[in-house]
C-alpha cells in the first residue's frame, strides 16, 4: 500500500458472506463459498493488515444497464430456459447507487460497509419482471431439476449463484456514511433489459 495515501478505498463483495439464511450485516462471519469471494477476503484481510487507513465497501448484486454480468444472465432468460422455483431473496443496488456510495466514501467513513438496497427482491418476482420486460414466458421448474439441466450446459456454479439466497443490511453505511440507495429497481431494471 502506499505510505502517502490518506485513505484506500477497495470495492469488495457481498460474496465474502456465501449464501445468506438471514440478513448479513458487517460482523456475520464471512463464509465465502467460491474462489471469487476467497479472493475479495484475502484481498480485505491484506489490506487491513498493511496498516494504510482504509474502506472497504461489499456491494451487493451490482445491476444497470450496459452490465456485461447481466448481458448473459439476459441472454440466458431470452432462451427460454426454465427458472428454478425457489422462496430466495436477492438485494439488488443499482450502479448510481454504488457511486455515490464512494463518493461518500471519500469524505468520510472507516472500516467496512455493505453498500445494499434497503430491502432485496424475491427471486421469483424479479424473473417474472425480467421475462415480461423481455416478452417471453417464464417456465418455473423445480430447482433440482434446473440445476440439473444446468449442470449439462456447463452452467450449474452460475445457476447456484443465481439462485442462493442474498440479503444484506445497509444501516451501518446509512449511518456512518449517510448512503441512501435512490434508484428505483423496477424502473431501472426495465432500462437494463431495453439497453
Amino acid at each position: 500500500a502506499c505510505p502517502k495515501a490518506e485513505k484506500f478505498l477497495f470495492s469488495s463483495s457481498v460474496s465474502v458472506y456465501g449464501e445468506t439464511k438471514e440478513k448479513a450485516s458487517e460482523q456475520t462471519p464471512p463464509n465465502p463459498r467460491n474462489f471469487y469471494g476467497e479472493s475479495k477476503l484475502a484481498a480485505e484481510q491484506a489490506i487491513q493488515g498493511s496498516g494504510t487507513p482504509s474502506l472497504i465497501f461489499r456491494p451487493s448484486v451490482v445491476y444497470g444497464a450496459g452490465s456485461p454480468i447481466w448481458e448473459r444472465v439476459l441472454g440466458f432468460f431470452s432462451k427460454g430456459f426454465p427458472i428454478p422455483r425457489t422462496r430466495n431473496v436477492v438485494n439488488l443496488v443499482h450502479v448510481s447507487d454504488v457511486s455515490r456510495a464512494f463518493q461518500l466514501g471519500l469524505r468520510k467513513g472507516k472500516g467496512t460497509y455493505n453498500i445494499a438496497a434497503d430491502s432485496p427482491v424475491p427471486l421469483n418476482d424479479l424473473a417474472l419482471t425480467l421475462s415480461a420486460h423481455l416478452g417471453i414466458k417464464p417456465k418455473f421448474w423445480p430447482a433440482p431439476l434446473v440445476l440439473f439441466l444446468a449442470g449439462l450446459k456447463g452452467k450449474s456454479q452460475d445457476l447456484k449463484a443465481w439462485i442462493s439466497n442474498r440479503d444484506y443490511d445497509n444501516s451501518k453505511a446509512r449511518k456512518e456514511l449517510g448512503f441512501s440507495p435512490q434508484a428505483d429497481p423496477w424502473k431501472e431494471i426495465k432500462n437494463m433489459v431495453e439497453w
